[in-house]
């Protein structure tokens, strides 16, 4: 027989569901029992995108799970985890061709206590080449100069920002070179 639980049993989590003999023929009847503890599923969040730049050797990760013992990390493209692939949060090491890829693709899954299927989400780790600026030359300006044309070279950041207690003209945002 196939057994629908009660939306109460379900709310308390327990049921306990009583197996007896009928129709004996004059013999003692006989009874158990068997209880069904209804766990709720885990959950798990990751980060949807993480940025790095391209030089760095390791990026850490966390995961949030409930409703389960841990977290299980994995390798799509080589790259490791340490201290271990369930460590929570863990340092990624990224392969040399996640890092020509630009990219990584890290799926997580939730360590079970109990019989309930892992959650399972992934997330992305975006590497972004290293900004750059060239170096500026210091210079003297005499006073009653009442301004400055400013130049910058800059490469593979979106923007670059200038600093200063003076006004700037149009604007203290450069944008892509």
């Amino acid at each position: 027989a196939r057994y629908i639980p009660s939306q109460d049993e379900l709310d308390n989590g327990v049921v306990t569901l009583v197996l007896t003999s009928t129709g004996n023929r004059g013999c003692t009847e006989d009874n158990d029992e068997v209880i069904i503890n209804f766990a709720t599923l885990p959950t798990l969040v990751l980060p949807d995108t993480i940025y790095t730049c391209l030089n760095t050797t390791s990026v850490t990760i966390q995961g949030i799970f409930t409703n389960a013992v841990g977290i299980r990390w994995q390798a799509i493209n080589g790259g490791q985890f340490f201290p271990n692939d369930s460590a929570n949060p863990s340092s990624v090491v990224p392969s040399g061709q996640e890092i020509a890829d630009e990219y990584a693709i890290i799926p997580a899954q939730t360590i079970q206590g109990n019989t309930c299927p892992p959650a399972l989400d992934t997330t992305l780790l975006l590497f972004h080449p290293v900004i750059e600026l060239e170096p500026l030359l210091d210079t003297v300006l005499c006073l009653g100069t009442t301004e400055y044309q400013l130049n910058a070279v800059h490469t593979a950041g979106s923007s670059i920002q200038w600093f200063g207690e003076g006004t700037f003209d149009p604007s203290d945002a450069v944008s892509d070179p």
